[in-house]
């Protein structure tokens, strides 16, 4: 240290010698003794000076001192700062502020200062009476709660082969999740899986196991060839938490301290210091840094920190946030160890305040009596002591704004092309539909096969892997590829306008209720144990508009949340589309005569392409993908008008089948197309079709067509239609309850 105070020296000898050429022939010519102790008298104001200035600048350093213990949330965090302190002055009014006296709040002049506004500027407090907050350029938290703009921070496994790391982390993420969501711990968890090979029956296990309705893993003997995986949740703070760092920022609090300690040391060796400005200086700064480590608990101890570990999946994943409905997205680099922190208010505070208080003020007090003795004995040493402590306080500050930087922040880059996971909204169902037919790419499907079962090795020891059963019996069984699709929605749902989507689907809708009072039902499905999931369906995609109807020729196994509201279905219509863009299907031909176009174009909310793409689109080929399909619906040129509204009409019978779906499996012994007429009920106008006088030629289409024996058949006279009238009393008469039950 004293090298390098005699080069500093040095340098500024030669910059005085080449900024004054006068002052050289000075100091090159024999001094006379009377100008030498003028020289002298000014070297010595000037280490007067840096004496006296240099520990009074590690009381400033407001902000950098703010910003750590906002990014902070473990104690190992506090212990660079605590060695080698920037921003005291900082720390002890902080603590003032959020835990002190109603005395010290006043002559500070905060006494009426509101605590949610102190907590958000000290801690790194993310939920009530605070909200993390969607911006362009990062989250940030905010003193008042408005939950329509709170951020979701996402995690986004796009694609992977080790399907059974995608299930045990779905599996992991919701062990340790409430049931019941809120608006301050909200979340949305997908995974979709393709090319699957699983039995109905499989498939209701995996997704039992995977809500944690199941405790050991089932055995399957289907394949499933890659999977997708996303994990959005709210209330992230800007905290970091370290899971295997540690050590990292006790070495680096030990190496501050040396240094601290040992700059001392050299003025005591040196003869520039006193044993006692040594003494002093030493018990001083023990004293500091002592005091300091446990005002920075004290502020901690305000706060309850929540880490949630992901799964070891997420360890590649890519990183974004996003806005509450999920329509903007900005790429961040994610954080440390793949730990999300939730930072909340400790609810023990009222219970100890006064206790509190008085520690609050023995810390307070005992840190500015150590201060000033420490400030006393830099004032007794010479100048190079007190310009060292500074130099190892400031390169202490760049160490922490190294590693505590605010991970919740926008890279800048943009999505780009990556976006092109299950989910892709936007401000209405038009745009996010048009968004997902572009964004959404050919999957590379490689065979894996998958079973979930802990096969014991040779050794008698039970193994962390996947088991793969050999084709037997359990094999013979009828299977058909398909993808699978499993959702744990968020409660913030709704899109942020209308658009003729939204149109359609009241279309589709009301199709439904029609259909669900005179036919039943014809599709497979398993029921689900718990709350979580209500039900596993299969069914096949059928898309159609008018001149054209595309049917899969594989299945997706949906697994049905138990929330069945307009804006929930409008994002499992988009989420099942992207699912299944990659099936193969057949597409067919029909005619459409003008006075049926004019009618249908009424009840479809816009004109009618006819035909709305040709088989030259698709290589006069009878197949496509959906993909396929819908971007051709898309780029057809040849009816430049009306491809928009073709592209939206195309989501009325996939609105109709899952409303079916919805009112057949929640309706219980209620009366066939209730849910759906509830749902309607639930919204403006009660969802009212503007042409609804030409909804009965929709309706002879469909029979037409006969596009409603994919999924439903007609009643028998044993089933009824649920309006048999009323029963004679009997025990169970005017229970409310035992008759209104929803799932």
């Amino acid at each position: 240290m004293l090298l390098a105070m005699k080069a500093f020296r040095n340098v500024l000898s030669t910059f005085l010698h080449l900024a004054f050429p006068n002052a050289s022939l000075v100091v090159c010519n024999p001094i006379h003794p009377r100008d030498a102790f003028a020289v002298q008298q000014s070297s010595d104001v000037w280490a007067s000076v840096v004496a006296n200035v240099s520990p009074l600048m590690i009381l400033v350093g407001e902000r950098n001192a703010k910003e750590h213990r906002r990014t902070a949330s473990s104690w190992h965090q506090f212990m660079p700062l605590a060695a080698a302190p920037l921003g005291i002055l900082s720390i002890m009014v902080s603590a003032i502020r959020l835990s002190g006296s109603g005395f010290l709040r006043r002559l500070l002049g905060r006494d009426a200062e509101r605590r949610s506004e102190t907590m958000v500027e000290l801690t790194p407090l993310s939920v009530a009476p605070a909200a993390s907050v969607y911006t362009s350029r990062a989250v940030e938290i905010e003193p008042l709660y408005n939950k329509d703009r709170v951020a979701f921070v996402c995690a986004h496994l796009i694609a992977t082969s080790k399907v059974e790391d995608a299930i045990k982390g779905f599996h992991e993420l919701l062990s340790h999740r409430a049931v019941i969501l809120d608006d301050d711990r909200d979340m949305e968890i997908i995974m979709a899986e393709w090319n699957s090979s699983l039995t109905l029956e499989e498939v209701a296990q995996l997704a039992d196991y995977i809500t944690n309705n199941r405790e050991e893993p089932p055995v399957l003997s289907g394949t499933i060839a890659s999977a997708y995986q996303s994990n959005q949740t709210t209330s992230a703070s800007q905290a970091h938490t370290w899971v295997f760092f540690h050590w990292r920022d006790v070495l680096a609090a030990i190496c501050f301290a040396s240094s601290m300690i040992g700059i001392l040391i050299l003025g005591l060796l040196k003869g520039a210091s006193s044993s006692s400005t040594f003494w002093m200086g030493i018990s001083g700064y023990i004293g500091i840094a002592v005091f300091t480590f446990a005002l920075l608990l004290l502020i901690r101890s305000e706060v309850v920190i929540e880490p949630e570990y992901l799964p070891s999946v997420f360890k590649n994943a890519y990183w974004t946030f996003s806005d509450s409905r999920h329509a903007e997205h900005q790429p961040t680099q994610g954080p440390n160890s793949s730990v999300l922190v939730t930072v909340r208010q400790s609810p023990s505070f009222s219970e100890k305040r006064l206790k509190i208080s008085l520690i609050t003020s023995f810390l307070t007090v005992g840190l500015v009596g150590w201060y000033v003795v420490y400030y006393l004995s830099l004032r007794a040493s010479p100048w190079w002591v007190g310009m060292g402590s500074l130099g190892i306080v400031w390169a202490a500050a760049t160490y922490r704004a190294t590693v505590s930087q605010n991970f919740l922040t926008a890279t800048g880059e943009g999505v780009g092309n990556k976006e092109h996971w299950i989910g892709m909204f936007r401000n209405t169902g038009s745009e996010s539909m048009l968004a997902t037919v572009t964004n959404a790419e050919a999957r590379s499907l490689q065979a894996c096969n998958l079973a979930l079962a802990k096969p014991v090795s040779k050794t008698g020891i039970e193994e962390e892997e996947f088991e793969i059963v050999e084709d037997k019996a359990a094999l013979t069984q009828s299977r058909s590829k398909g993808n699978i699709l499993f959702v744990i929605p968020s409660i913030r749902v709704a899109l942020r306008t209308w658009s003729g989507f939204e149109d359609v689907m009241k279309v589709g809708l009301e199709m439904g209720k029609r259909a669900a009072k005179v036919k039943a039902l014809n599709i497979e499905s398993h029921e689900l144990l718990g709350d979580r999931l209500l039900r596993i369906v299969r069914f096949r995609m059928i898309i159609y508009v008018p001149g054209l109807v595309w049917k899969s020729k594989a299945t997706v196994d949906f697994a049905l949340p138990p929330h069945f509201t307009f804006d929930t279905l409008l994002r499992h219509i988009i989420q099942l589309l992207h699912v299944c863009m990659d099936q193969e299907g057949d597409i067919t031909w029909h005619d459409v005569p003008n006075s049926t176009s004019i009618e249908l174009s009424h009840v479809l909310c816009g004109p009618i392409a006819n035909p709305p793409v040709g088989p030259a689109s698709f290589e006069n080929q009878p197949t496509s993908t959906l993909q396929q399909l819908l971007t051709a619906l898309r780029d057809n040129k040849t009816n430049a008008e009306s491809n928009k509204f073709t592209l939206e009409q195309a989501v009325v019978l996939p609105t109709t089948t899952l409303a079916c779906i919805y009112d057949r499996w929640l309706q219980g012994a209620g009366v066939f197309g209730d849910e759906i007429q509830c749902l309607q009920n639930s919204l403006a106008d009660s969802l009212a079709i503007s042409g609804e006088a030409n909804l009965d030629t929709l309706q002879k289409q469909f029979d037409r067509l006969r596009l409603w024996d994919d999924f439903m058949v007609e009643k028998t006279q044993t089933e009824g239609d649920g309006n048999e009238g009323l029963l004679p009393r009997d025990s169970t008469s005017g229970r409310y309850a035992t008759h209104n039950l929803r799932v």
